[in-house]
């Protein structure tokens, strides 16, 4: 007889090794190439004022926009504007949405200006419940090659549901060092994946709701079946028989005492439910918990992988939020097709969406255990129903599983807005509305605008985590904008940039580390200091794989002032080279400088940019 256990999920997650993952680690730069010391021949300025950047509107708008893309398509999650053509930012926050005409007005002196194109962008996807970070090292990851994986399939932020207190340490010590650009959601262990009780430690650790926070503590985590360790609760045993199977840890009367405690200290509950019996105990306890209280705390029933159809009205009856798996294992060898009644109650999802209306309802990756990492192929198993292997298969769904599809509409919201309602980061992201961070993504295509078939060939082009480029496709570099933060204040914006070489590492102080715009010249590279700063002179190391002559410019400006020509050279160059130049007498009043590579025989960007004081 066919193995009746429905969840091969969390079997499957103990046999899959990650060699796809392991691959994906960043290699460090190489060391610059010695030189000789050339000496470049200085270009002296040219009167008047010279811009390549797109000419502003006559009269400066109110509230000028640091960047600006127009003429796409912006698929908002918006409710009040499902729709728009163009996208303005004005720092870490979305500034204007709406078309063409009306974003446009925004654009000033120093807008960045993008036409898309007819390109796509989204918000980022938010993934509700993923071990990306806590199972790194089981991955043979470090922190930040985890947190580039995310960022390159375009996740933003994201909710890690295994966190013991040691990991907890590890994990604000990463974001002290200013290293976390993925927004982080904690939830504190109560019990462990083996239902062994840890405790209420957490409590020593109070949830955060500070908006654009990039790490907080959300709640806790209380696992009420088996999956990686014993088995999910089913409510029929082997042979079709009402019974109990399965490993159910806690009853609903235990887990209404743990939610009722846990909210006394402002802490929501996660509770990881596989099984329909651990699904009844977890909505019956949370309910008791309540007492026909609004579920403000937003506690949340995780997996939902089996659910019965008495079961499926209950979550919006107490407002309990399920977040559900996006991808269904049929490419698994450890998938045999489940057994009545079962095949008609796994991943249910078209019923329960159904059955709920209104409710916020999230997604979850679920990553490492359920492969492959990437959302877009979550998208396309929602609306399909079809799964993708890591190899590429694709695999098709019996009947039973392709009747729980549901549309790409209701499925991109799932992965956006509702999973930062799911995170309390609905007021911050989850849509492109005015006054939200500007955590973005482009896409190579509409999901909604082609045959649901070709989803699954979608591409994340850029990320963008409050207005700043985390993560860009190479073939996508003239369209990303890149602003980062440097020392002392200063900001940063380039023409374009490699993800693996941003901005932010020509000014860190590392001459092993560098800026690559990644495509040919002409680029450039801005730095506003902040405020208007006496400059006497500039040093500037190159990175340029390739020796040969180059051009290069270094404007400056003043506030309310027109850009001028500091200095220019103009010589063979290569890597590792630095020029350097001091004026007679210092650059006065400079806010902002700008360095233009008009001429290289390569990509040429800059390994450390130092500006020299009086």
């Amino acid at each position: 007889m066919a193995n009746p256990l429905p969840i091969r999920l969390a079997i499957i997650g103990m046999y899959l090794a990650f060699p796809a993952l392991a691959c994906a680690r960043l290699s460090p730069p190489a060391p610059p190439s010695p030189v000789e010391n050339q000496a470049p021949t200085l270009v002296e300025p040219s009167p008047g004022p010279a811009t390549a950047s797109p000419q502003p509107s006559a009269t400066p708008p109110a509230s000028e926009a640091g960047t600006l893309f127009y003429n796409g398509v912006i698929l908002t999650m918006d409710d009040f504007r499902p729709r728009a053509e163009a996208l303005a930012i004005k720092g870490e926050h979305i500034l204007s949405v709406g078309d063409d005409e009306a974003v446009l007005a925004h654009r000033g002196q120093q807008t960045r200006v993008i036409d898309l194109q007819g390109a796509t962008l989204m918000p980022g996807f938010i993934d509700a419940h993923t071990h990306l970070f806590n199972d790194a090292a089981m991955m043979g990851l470090t922190l930040e090659a985890a947190q580039q994986l995310a960022l390159q399939v375009g996740v933003t932020s994201l909710g890690d549901p295994y966190i013991t207190s040691e990991f907890l340490e590890e994990m604000r010590a990463f974001a002290a060092q200013g290293k976390l650009q993925v927004r982080t959601s904690l939830y504190l262990i109560y019990s462990t994946n083996c239902g062994e009780v840890v405790g209420n430690w957490y409590k020593g650790h109070p949830p955060t709701r500070q908006p654009g926070e990039m790490l907080r503590v959300n709640g806790v985590k209380v696992f009420a079946d088996g999956g990686t360790c014993g088995r999910p609760a089913l409510s029929y045993t082997p042979d079709g028989f009402r019974g109990e199977a399965g490993d159910l840890w806690f009853t609903a009367d235990e887990l209404a005492a743990i939610v009722l405690e846990a909210q006394s200290s402002g802490h929501q509950v996660l509770i990881h439910a596989l099984g329909d019996r651990t699904v009844q105990a977890a909505q019956e306890g949370v309910t008791a918990a309540l007492a026909g209280q609004p579920n403000i705390w937003r506690h949340r029933i995780d997996h939902n992988a089996v659910v019965r159809p008495d079961l499926l009205p209950r979550y919006g009856e107490a407002g309990i939020i399920p977040v559900l798996f996006g991808s269904y294992p049929l490419c698994s060898p450890f998938a045999p097709p489940p057994d009545p009644p079962y095949d008609q109650w796994e991943a249910p999802w078209r019923e329960l969406l159904d059955a709920n209306p209104g409710l916020p309802i999230a997604w979850h990756g679920d990553d490492p255990y359920v492969e492959p990492l990437d959302p877009l192929l979550d998208l396309y198993s929602y609306v399909t129903r079809r799964s993708v292997s890591n190899e590429g298969q694709v695999c098709d769904p019996p009947a039973w599983l392709a009747d729980g599809a549901i549309t790409v509409e209701e499925a991109m919201k799932l992965m956006t807005s509702g999973s930062a309602y799911a995170l309390f980061r609905d007021e911050e992201a989850g849509s492109l509305s005015e006054g939200k961070y500007a955590d973005l993504i482009a896409l190579s295509a509409d999901p909604t605008g082609i045959d649901p078939e070709s989803i699954r060939d979608v591409q994340v082009r850029m990320t963008m985590v409050g207005g700043h480029v985390r993560y860009c496709a190479p073939e996508w570099q003239p369209f990303c904008p890149s602003v980062l933060a440097g020392p002392a204040g200063w900001h940063l914006q380039a023409s374009s940039a490699d993800a693996a070489h941003p901005p932010d590492h020509a000014i860190d102080g590392n001459i092993a580390t560098w800026w690559a715009p990644g495509v040919a010249a002409p680029q450039w590279l801005q730095i506003d200091l902040g405020a208007p700063t006496a400059i006497a002179g500039i040093s500037l190391t190159i990175a340029q794989p390739s020796p040969g002559l180059s051009i290069h410019r270094v404007w400056g400006q003043g506030p309310g002032e027109a850009e001028k020509l500091l200095i220019g050279f103009s010589s063979r160059m290569a890597d590792g080279q630095e020029l350097v130049y001091r004026p007679s007498a210092p650059w006065e009043g400079i806010q902002i400088i700008r360095i233009e590579t008009m001429q290289a025989p390569a990509s040429t960007g800059w390994r450390e940019i130092k500006l020299l004081t009086p």
